[in-house]
Parts: C-alpha cells; sequence; structure tokens
C-alpha cells in the first residue's frame, strides 16, 4: 500500500503506511529503507540518516541502507562522512553504479574535477541505459564553464542513441545555460513533435520552451508556450506560477495575479506564489496591504533565509508607514548581501522614512557603486535629491 500511495505521490499516506508495517515487523528494513527515501525526498536529511541507521542496526550489510545514509549525509554537506560510506561500499562491491555516482558527486563538490569526471564516466560506462552517469558527467564539465564541451559530450551519445530523448532533453537545458536559445527552442520544438501532445512530457517541454523564450526576451512567445503547458495541467502549480511570473514580467500583473491566485487554490503554502503575489498587490493601485502583509509573512515563515522573499516582506513594511519593522529586514539583507544595490536602496528609503537622512544618503552612494539598474539608479538619485 505505501509503495502505491509513493507511486502516485502521496508521500504522506505512504509514510504512514510504511510506518504501520514497521510498527507490525520492527526489523522490515525495507520498511525503513521507505521512510528513507520519502525522508530523502523531503530534503528530511538527519531523520533519513537516523533511519537508515536503524535499517543497518537490524542488517549490517544492507547496501542500499548504507548508499541512502552517503545521501544524506551528502544533502548534509558531510562530504568526509560521505566519501568514507562510499568508499566502503565501493571497497565491496567496485561496480556499484550508485556508489560512483554519489561519489562523483562528492568529488565535484570539492572541486576534483578530473576524478569525479572519470567516476561519472565509469559508472555511464557500466550500464548505459541508466543515464544518471552522463547527466553527472555533463554537469562536472559545466562546473568548469565548459558548455562546448558538455555539449559535445551529449551529441556524442545522441548519434549512438537517437531515441534517446532525455539525452536530447538535457542538450537543450545546457544550450539554454549558455545562453544558445535558437538551439534549444529548435531542441524543444524537435522533442514536441516526438511526444503526445496532451501528455505530462509535452507540458514539461512547453514549460521549458516558454523559460527559454523568457530569457530571451521573447515575452509573447514565452507566455504562449506556458498557456499550452497549462491547457494539458490545468491544475499544476509548477506550471502555474511559470505562467504567473512571466505574465508579470512581460507586464500583465493583473493577468499575473489571477494564475498565482489559482495556483494557490492548489498549493495554499507555495512560498514562491505567496511571495510574488503579495508584491503584486502591494504595488497594484488600491492594493490590499494587509493582505500582502499576511501572503509575504507566510512566505518568509517558508523561506525565512531567502533575502528576495525577506525583500518584499520589508517592502510591504515600507508601505505601510512601518520603518522600525523594515530597517530590520533590510539590515540583515544587506549584511547577506552587499552587493546587491536594491537592497542597499530599500533600506535608504527606510532610513528616509525614519527621518536619518544621514544614514539614507550613505546607503543611497552605496547602492549607486553597486551597478543598480539605470530605472533603479533615477529612483536612487531621485531619492538623493529629496535629501
Amino acid at each position: 500500500m505505501g509503495r502505491g500511495l509513493a507511486k502516485k505521490g502521496e508521500k504522506g499516506p505512504a509514510r504512514a503506511q510504511f510506518n504501520e508495517a514497521i510498527r507490525l515487523r520492527p526489523d522490515y528494513t525495507q520498511a525503513r529503507l521507505a521512510v528513507a527515501q520519502i525522508q530523502l525526498a523531503k530534503r528530511e536529511f538527519e531523520p533519513a540518516v537516523k533511519t537508515a541507521n536503524d535499517a543497518l542496526a537490524y542488517d549490517q550489510t544492507s547496501i542500499p541502507a548504507k548508499l541512502i545514509r552517503a545521501s544524506a549525509y551528502l544533502g548534509l554537506n558531510r562530504l568526509d562522512q560521505a566519501r568514507s560510506e562510499l568508499k566502503q561500499i565501493l571497497d565491496v562491491n567496485p561496480n556499484s553504479q550508485e556508489a560512483m555516482i554519489q561519489m562523483g558527486v562528492v568529488l565535484v563538490n570539492e572541486k576534483k574535477y578530473k576524478e569525479s569526471e572519470d567516476a561519472f564516466r565509469k559508472s555511464y560506462d557500466l550500464n548505459p541505459a541508466n543515464s544518471r552517469g552522463l547527466m553527472g558527467l555533463s554537469e562536472v564539465i559545466m562546473a568548469q564553464n565548459q558548455p562546448e564541451r558538455a555539449m559535445q559530450v551529449l551529441r556524442a551519445e545522441i548519434e549512438k542513441y537517437p531515441t534517446r530523448l532525455e539525452f536530447r532533453l538535457a542538450l537543450a537545458d545546457i544550450e539554454v545555460r549558455a545562453r544558445k536559445f535558437d538551439l534549444a527552442v529548435a531542441e524543444f520544438t524537435g522533442l514536441l513533435d516526438k511526444v503526445d501532445r496532451k501528455s505530462a512530457m509535452a507540458a514539461d517541454l512547453y514549460v521549458r520552451l516558454g523559460q527559454t523564450y523568457r530569457f530571451a526576451g521573447n515575452g509573447a512567445a514565452a507566455v504562449d508556450a506556458l498557456q499550452k503547458a497549462r491547457d494539458i495541467l490545468p491544475n499544476n502549480a509548477m506550471v502555474l506560477n511559470s505562467l504567473a511570473q512571466t505574465l508579470d514580467a512581460v507586464g500583465q500583473p493583473k493577468e499575473a495575479k489571477v494564475v498565482y491566485e489559482s495556483a494557490l487554490r492548489i498549493e495554499s503554502e507555495n512560498p514562491v506564489a505567496l511571495n510574488n503575489l503579495a508584491y503584486i498587490i502591494a504595488e497594484s493601485v488600491g492594493g490590499d496591504l494587509d493582505q500582502a502583509l499576511t501572503f509575504a509573512q507566510r512566505a518568509n515563515q517558508k523561506l525565512p533565509q531567502a533575502t528576495e522573499v525577506a525583500d518584499t516582506l520589508g517592502w510591504i513594511y515600507l508601505k505601510k508607514n512601518l520603518p522600525d519593522n523594515a530597517l530590520e529586514i533590510f539590515k540583515n539583507n544587506v549584511v547577506k548581501a552587499p552587493k546587491n544595490s536594491t537592497y542597499h536602496y530599500h533600506l535608504a528609503m527606510a532610513f528616509y522614512q525614519k527621518g536619518d537622512k544621514v544614514r539614507a544618503k550613505q546607503e543611497l552612494q552605496t547602492a549607486l557603486s553597486n551597478n543598480p539598474s539605470k530605472e533603479e539608479a533615477v529612483n536612487i538619485k531621485e531619492l538623493m535629491g529629496k535629501i
């Protein structure tokens, strides 16, 4: 039952079934490993380590439990422990593809690029049917800022396996990152011709195509592609958020607001939707600032370390003439991101609203020295003129 629910994506109910299986039979390591996999998926790394340890208490030789523990160590950035765990696995089973892939991740995090490439390449050569080794290899090459070589590696495999759509998808993604937007658009469009246009795969391709058009500056094409994704998956929060972000970016905040509201009806605590909707409401004429503040506070609770989310909250405090609340937020932001001109500008506005013109001017000067956009530079100079 747990496995069936997990396959449907219902992780909470699945976990409940796995835990009931463990209650009925504490030595049932498969159930414990299933719980640990859910914990990894939810980035609950410390609990995943504990669950893997519990499984190993019943079966000290369990390779799956050790792999889960190594993956959790990676998530916790405890690279020494992850490497030690993986080395023990590879000493016993030198052809463990999963262990090689994870070792490749450890090595790239340590900037040992040549060794990482070797690990991913060996993993892929052992079993080309599993594409994770090749994907890891291309990512290591990208980490060295070598997009042309990464594309060359993927194109070589596409020539060998022309029906492997995941290779072409990876190639298109790298073309986007390399800012070769025309090539990426052609690749995504070609992939759409090979899948059912009403499938979830097609929706994913339309989302990627829309994002590519947006990066390329073609807002109308971006919106059109994302509308097609929504037509296929009308109740998918990720698709709705992508569409709303694009609508807002191309100057259609009213339409974006409606789409964000639809996304929140599906996923009520999505922090990105909450944050962006809060900003749109705050910036709209006659917008309900109390509602905007509620949304921004909920987003900040979900992502307390995200400076962009904190900035929205501080901006709304300014709009509500609460400079003390805003000052605390903006001061934290400039500490976290001292080269961000917007955060210095907003801190200056808070000081100005508070009546501290000297410190406001200092922050404005700092903002100007950190390459603000043309529009923001105009706003900074306007406030400096008032001072």
